[in-house]
């Protein structure tokens, strides 16, 4: 049986998102930056882009956030993503 590696931009991704529970959303920004720039798979960097998205929503960069849910609807055909993506995309913020 062949082991694979987990995907280096994983390990990034749950950093982030402990940055961001904590309030630390620049430094989740940056993380998950990163972890789009290294990932080495199609669904880490899909998952990296939704959480960049929703920390540029919480930073005020609707458009950015806007950005990052349209290149998900365009980097994968799953619909569990796809449809995520697309509520976000549309979701008003106040």
């Amino acid at each position: 049986m062949k082991f694979t590696a987990p995907d280096p931009a994983s390990a990034l991704i749950q950093e982030a998102l402990q940055r961001r529970s904590g309030g630390d959303n620049a430094a989740a920004r940056a993380l998950l930056e990163r972890a789009v720039e290294e990932a080495e798979s199609a669904n880490a960097r899909v998952q990296a882009y939704i959480e960049l998205g929703k920390v540029l929503d919480t930073l005020g960069k609707r458009q950015s956030a806007q950005s990052c849910f349209r290149r998900v609807m365009s980097l994968t055909d799953d619909w569990r993503f796809r449809d995520e993506a697309r509520k976000l995309f549309r979701r008003r913020i106040k």
